[in-house]
């Protein structure tokens, strides 16, 4: 008994519901094959391997193409995690430029004034806070 060999119609239906491809690949190929003259109702055995590296390739093109949207959402979201880490650091270094310039004003007040500076060198909380760390008075 003879095997029914499928029709370019049948055979592009077949790998188009395999490989899951869009309807304007699939248009194109049709589109192709008219172009050159042949008949979709032809035996599609002459063109079964282009037939099916077309459509693994264009498969193989859409899983590289979701592949790459799921890398670029990850790394989309590791760059808003890198954006608010980094807008943390900015609000602590303003808030320690702020401290120092307070600081600075406090020691411009003082010293026009006679007021022995080294009597607030050590850190205490509040307004007199001032960077320098604690230790002797006199030189080591």
């Amino acid at each position: 008994m003879e095997r029914i060999k499928p029709t370019l119609e049948e055979r592009i239906d077949d790998l188009a519901r395999n490989t899951a491809a869009p309807a304007a690949f699939v248009a194109k190929v049709r589109a192709l094959f008219a172009q050159k003259g042949i008949g979709l109702e032809t035996s599609a055995e002459p063109f079964e391997a282009a037939l099916e590296r077309a459509f693994r390739r264009q498969a193989e093109a859409a899983r590289s193409v979701e592949d790459a949207q799921r890398s670029l959402g990850r790394l989309q979201a590791r760059l808003a995690e890198i954006n608010g880490a980094f807008r943390e650091q900015v609000a602590e270094l303003r808030g320690m430029r702020d401290l120092m310039e307070r600081q600075a004003r406090w020691l411009a007040v003082l010293a026009p004034r006679g007021v022995e500076i080294s009597r607030y060198d050590r850190l205490v909380r509040g307004e007199w806070d001032l960077a320098v760390v604690p230790g002797p008075d006199e030189a080591q």
